[in-house]
Formats: structure tokens, sequence, C-alpha cells
């Protein structure tokens, strides 16, 4: 065989392999930055103290952390090799640094260790004792992972995450706010730690790293903003402020909206969204950049909102990915709210706040004093919330969740560990109370909206649509009938060959008792006494099941914390061909009754439909929706009549300028996905089929010399085809 065709059969495949592998070097390095001793001696002084403590002060929201009380025993377990994280799972440490360690468990115990929890817990310890052992250990452990970090070609755990990196450069702050004025200071450990800063600067600003669409890319640009505040002497500190300043003023134009509302699914990412958005405003003002147009206003709006949506005990609604922890909210406070912000959502006159463009409703209410019950409240809220594209999408629109009386009686599952069994289902339709198709994917496509609303001030309805892309739609009503009552009608706009299922969850505090016969279930909460009853009705006559504690089918689960805790869930679906499903739900005092109220139900259409009960008294009560009018007739009551409005159509044009903005941005940042193992598995095949090529054109060249001509062009030929399939098909992004 010729030696010029030998080489093309050689480099052909190496060219492949070098087409697999240089995007992701390309992805993975970044540039280290010099710091000369001039620059080191002015960053020992600039900013001044106050400032890097309030830096640091203000980075420690962006990462898990040890509770305070707990920091010194934790400490002592690190020098024993163990440490209990946050979540509650233990975790092997070897000090100073052993890679083994951030590559096992699950992922929340990776990202952990990747956001140096070990040497940030020990720094802790140091700042509560004194003790320079603590301290010790945390410098030894920095720098033994700096060395690590900078010698890995890919990633290895959640060492490259972007929440990581944020949580990282958050450590290094504090870091070197203490080590800055120590008599023991030296230059060399100063130069590796302000490099492994650097390095994490880069990466966050780097385009093919930035996850635009979510509350991560906002980590991102935040912690540029904190090198740069931390460290304004650096000597890309104003490249690292251009960067972030230009991006967030792309990501607020969807990522919260004119209402104060944070888009990204669940009032858990709003609660954390918002707190991003004020550490954003003051970063800016440290930074000297102008302000995002607007920006502090939608702020003040989502204080307001995140009031509306807290519990009296401090807990917001289990929608998506919400942690149902009752905790201390710090949000307030954090930065500074204008004066004379207008509203954007419509109070309705019976205490509902309705955010029609985000796609929530909440209903906050006192509920009477009955027989010497103190009086305590309720708060019910609706979620037709959805954003395609944004991050962590969830499938729960159509949701209805009440708490009332220090009791989360109607709940969706809530924040599912990731890396644990169930986490697909739990962000899914089962995951939440919201009708869907039996089956129904979480990603499918469809649209949500409201349709049209009304109260006065004892009632309201809620008329919400969702329309699947080439499939039916399915309408979910809500009527607080009175102040402990509601009623929500399901239907379809057509008869559909698919069952319609929802899962009415309730929390594993309540003792349950059912009636599967007549379709009634009653819970009681024993610490107070009150309970809640729910009744189901069709068309035709709805299968029921039970599930506690399920994966298969998933339902029965409430996640508490970080943990899924097993409950009572009702699996109500609607037969093939049934066109509606009525639930009655009542709350019931202490003293009250507790049985079911069950309506006597007249469906005609979805716009005309009446209902006869017994009210939350001894009296009749009697609801009839005709199109865009609702008459409530109470006996011994005036006849109420409540009309129908649909949302003011400007808001259909900010949620389609809402997703441009978010289309745009997508467009311009597309992420790189590495794809590791499939570059490993396409590399051994390259280079398997290189070899075999070789032999043949090498053996048949030897026996037939005018085909090695031939043969060589048609292996170059495979060669481009191969190396065009990889990259346009099999690799594309």
């Amino acid at each position: 065989m010729r030696r010029s065709a030998f080489v093309l059969l050689l480099c052909a495949p190496l060219l492949v392999l070098l087409s697999i592998w240089l995007p992701v070097w390309q992805h993975y390095r970044v540039a280290d930055v010099a710091f000369d001793s001039s620059t080191i001696s002015r960053l020992r002084v600039n900013p001044p103290d106050d400032r890097l403590l309030a830096v640091d002060r203000q980075a420690r929201g962006l990462r898990a952390r040890i509770q305070d009380q707990e920091v010194i025993q934790q400490a002592g377990s690190i020098a024993h090799g163990q440490i209990e994280l946050p979540n509650g799972e233990i975790q092997h440490v070897t000090l100073p640094f052993d890679a083994r360690d951030f590559e096992v468990g699950t992922p929340s115990r990776s990202l952990n260790m990747a956001s140096l929890i070990v040497p940030d817990t020990l720094l802790s310890a140091y700042e509560a004792t004194g003790s320079e052992i603590y301290f010790t250990q945390a410098k030894q452990a920095i720098l033994a992972f700096g060395v690590f970090e900078r010698g890995l070609w890919t990633d290895l755990g959640n060492v490259r995450n972007d929440h990581a990196i944020v949580a990282r450069v958050g450590v290094l702050i504090r870091f070197w706010r203490i080590y800055r004025k120590r008599a023991d200071f030296d230059d060399e450990v100063a130069r590796e730690v302000l490099q492994q800063m650097t390095r994490c600067v880069a990466y966050l600003g780097k385009p093919s790293h930035f996850t635009a669409a979510t509350n991560h890319g906002v980590m991102q640009n935040i912690g540029l903003l904190q090198a740069a505040a931390a460290f304004p002497d650096a000597p890309d500190a104003s490249v690292w402020r251009e960067i972030a300043s230009s991006r967030l003023r792309q990501q607020m134009a969807f990522y919260v909206n004119d209402e104060g509302v944070v888009l990204e699914d669940g009032p858990g990412y709003h609660r954390f969204g918002v707190t991003l958005i004020g550490m954003v405003l003051q970063l800016s003002e440290w930074n000297k950049l102008p302000e995002i147009d607007g920006l502090s206003q939608k702020y003040a709006r989502g204080l307001v909102f995140l009031d509306r949506l807290a519990r009296p005990d401090g807990s917001v609604p289990r929608i998506g990915d919400t942690d149902g922890a009752i905790v201390p909210d710090r949000t307030l406070g954090l930065y500074p709210v204008p004066p004379g912000v207008s509203e954007r959502s419509l109070n309705l006159a019976d205490a509902t706040y309705l955010y029609p463009a985000a796609g929530y409703a909440i209903t906050k209410r006192v509920l009477p004093e009955q027989g010497g019950v103190p009086r305590t409240v309720s708060h019910a809220t609706a979620y037709w919330s959805h954003f395609p594209g944004h991050g962590h999408d969830i499938a729960a629109e159509g949701s209805f969740v009440l708490w009332a009386a220090g009791t989360d009686w109607l709940c969706n599952t809530g924040y599912w560990p990731y890396g644990v069994a169930g986490r697909t289902e739990a962000t899914g339709w089962r995951g939440s109370n919201a009708p869907h198709l039996s089956g129904e994917a979480g990603d499918s496509a469809r649209t949500s909206a409201l349709l049209s609303f009304g109260a006065d001030r004892s009632s309201h309805l809620l008329d919400l649509v969702r329309t699947l892309q080439r499939g039916p739609r399915l309408r979910r009503q809500i009527v607080q009938v009175d102040v402990t009552s509601w009623l929500v009608l399901d239907s379809v706009s057509a008869p559909v060959n698919e069952a319609v299922d929802r899962l009415w969850t309730l929390p594993p505090s309540v003792t349950v008792a059912d009636d599967e016969a007549n379709g009634v279930v009653t819970a009681k909460d024993p610490s107070t006494g009150w309970a809640l009853t729910m009744s189901f009705q069709g068309e035709v006559p709805p299968v029921i099941r039970k599930l506690h504690g399920s994966l298969d089918p998933f339902g029965g689960w409430v996640v508490t914390g970080a943990r899924p805790m097993p409950s009572q869930s009702y699996e109500v679906a609607q037969k093939p061909g049934s066109r509606w499903l009525v639930t009655f739900i009542r709350l019931i005092s202490p003293d009250g009754a507790q049985e079911a109220a069950k309506p006597l139900f007249d469906f005609n259409a979805e716009d005309d439909w009446s209902a006869s009960l017994r009210g939350s008294g001894e009296s009749m009560l009697t609801i009839r929706r005709l199109h865009d009018r609702v008459t409530i007739n109470e006996s011994r009551v005036a006849v109420r009549e409540i009309g129908l409005l649909s949302p003011p159509t400007a808001l259909l044009a900010e949620n389609d300028a809402i997703q441009v903005a978010l289309g745009q941005t997508s467009r311009e940042f597309r992420r790189f996905r590495a794809y590791l193992f499939y570059r490993q598995r396409l590399s051994v095949a390259v280079i398997a089929t290189a070899l075999v090529l070789i032999a043949l054109a090498f053996g048949i060249g030897r026996r037939w010399r005018p085909l090695q001509a031939p043969l060589t062009t048609l292996a170059i030929l495979f060669w481009v085809a191969a190396g065009a399939w990889i990259h346009w098909v099999y690799l594309a992004q």
C-alpha cells in the first residue's frame, strides 16, 4: 500500500476524533489570570471591610449551608471523616481533598461537595471559635481542590455545575475576607485563591456555559457581580460587570413579569427568584451599574405577591418544585422597596388576588367563629401558569390547593429530590390535582388560560382552560360558594376516548375515612379538630382509587423538606366519554356536623349548569351558571348575581412579548451539551472502524493493487460522511 494512501486512511479518522473532542476542549478550557504583587496588595484593602462582609453575607444565600447551631459539631465530624449535609445525607470526607468524595451519591450530595461545603463549614467553625485548626483545614481543602480543578479536563460529579461554581465564588469571597487581614498572609497562597476564583468567574461568563432560561442563569450573573464587587481591582472586573449587566437585561424581560411574578414554575421558585432580584438590585448599586428599567418596581410587586402567597405559618403553596418546609422568610428587607409602586394584580371583592398574566389566584378568608372555636383563616390558590421554555417546567395547570386552620388540606406532591425514583412523575400531572388525560406526558404541547372570572363579597368563580395541541380542551371551573365551601367542575370540550384523571392529595397529618361507594371522603386533623369533606360525582359515576406511598402508579406522596412522605391520595377518573365531573369540598369546624355535602348537579353545557346543596348552615343553596352570569340563591337570603369578565386583552400581548424575549435569548445562548459518554463510545467505534478499514485496504492492496486507490477514496468519503453525521445529527446541539 502506498504511503500516501496510508497517511490519508490514518489522518481521516484522526480528524473525525478531533471533531468529536475539540468542542469539548473549547467548552471546558478557560485561561488562568495572572495576579502581580501590586494587584494583590490593592485587593487586600479594596473594597473596604464592611462592603466585603456585605458581599460575603449576600453570597451565602446562594448555597446550602450547615445551620449555625450545628457548625461546631459538623466541623468535628469532618475531622473524623464525614459530614451530615443540609438534606440529611451523610457524606464521607477526606481531608484535605479526595476526588472520590465528589463523584459518589445523589446529585444533591455531589452538588454540596462541589459547592465546597466542607471548607465553608470549617470557616464557619473558625469564625465561631477562633480555633486555628479549622482555618488551616479550610485553607488546605481550598488549595487542594484548586489544584484538582485546574487539572480536570472535562467534569466530575457536579464540579462544573453552574450552581456549584456560583457557590464556590461565595466560599472564596468568604475565605479572602478572612485571609487578607491575617498576619501570616502569603502572596503565593493569595495568588492560588485568586486564580481559582477567576477560573470560576470565567466559567460563569462563558456563553456555552450560560443557562439563560432558568434561575441558574440569573445566579451566574449574580456570581459575576459578586466577584466584581469583592475583587474590584482584578484585571477583568470591568468585563465581568459588562457581561452580567448585559445578560441580566435580557433575562429580566422574561424571568419576571410586570405583575412582579417570577415565571419559573411554582411558588418556591418565586420565593427564591424575588430574593435573586433583590440581590441584582443591590449588586447593581455596589458595582455602580445603571438599574434595569422597571426592575425595582417588579421587585416591589414581587414582594407583595410573596406576602400574599405566604400562609400564616410561613409556608407557600406546594405547587411544582416547592419545598413544603416551613422556614423563616429572610427576603423582606434585603433591598429597599421603592415607594408608590402601583398594583398590577386584580383585587376581587371577596379578598381574591388575581394575577391573570402569571396564572395565579390567591384567596385569603377569615373563617367564622363557631362554638367558641377561635377565628382562623383559609388560604386557597388556583394555578394555571404555563410558559414553555422556562426552567423547571412542570405539569400542574388547573391545580387547586387549600390551606386552612393550620392544615395543608389539599396539596400537590412538592419538590421531589433529584436522583430519587419518582422525580419524573412528581413533576408531571400525577404530582398535582389538575385534570389531565390518563397517561398524558408532562411535556405535552398545550396552552392554558383564564377564560373568565367574577366575584362578589362572598363568592367567586374562576374559569380555567387548557388546550392540548391536536387534542381536546380541558376546563376547570372553581367556585368558592361561601367561606368554607368550594365547587370544582372539570369538563372536556367533547367526549374523548381516554379517561380524564385527577389526584386529590391529603397531608400525612390527617386521618381519613372514605365511602367509596358514594364517592365521599372525610379527612380530620386530630391536632385541631377541623375536618374537610370531598364528594365526587360525574355524568358517569367516576372510578375512585386510593393510593398511599405508591410509585407505580404514582400517587400518595407529599414532600416535606427534602423527604417524600407517604400520604393519602384519591385518583378520581372520568370514564372515557364522560363529559364532566364535579368535586364538592367543605371545611368543617370542630363543633360542626362532619357529614359530606353532595350537591344535586345538572349539566347542560360548560357554561350552562346548576348545583343545589345544603349550605354551611342549614339553608339550601342553589348555584346557577348561564353563560356570563352566575346566580347564587340561598333560602332566607337575597339572590346574588355575579357577572363574569374576560381578562384584559393587553395581558395576551404581554405574555407573547415574554415568550419572544425568552426565545431570542435562548437562541443567542445555546448551552453546550458535552455528551461525554456518547463521545467516548463514538471514539471507540471510530478507532475500531479505522483499524478495520486500514487492514482491509492493506490486505486488498497487496493482492489487487488497482483497487487500492478507489478503496482509499471510498474510505475517505465514508469518513467525511461519518464526520458530518456525528456533528449535525448524533451530537447536534
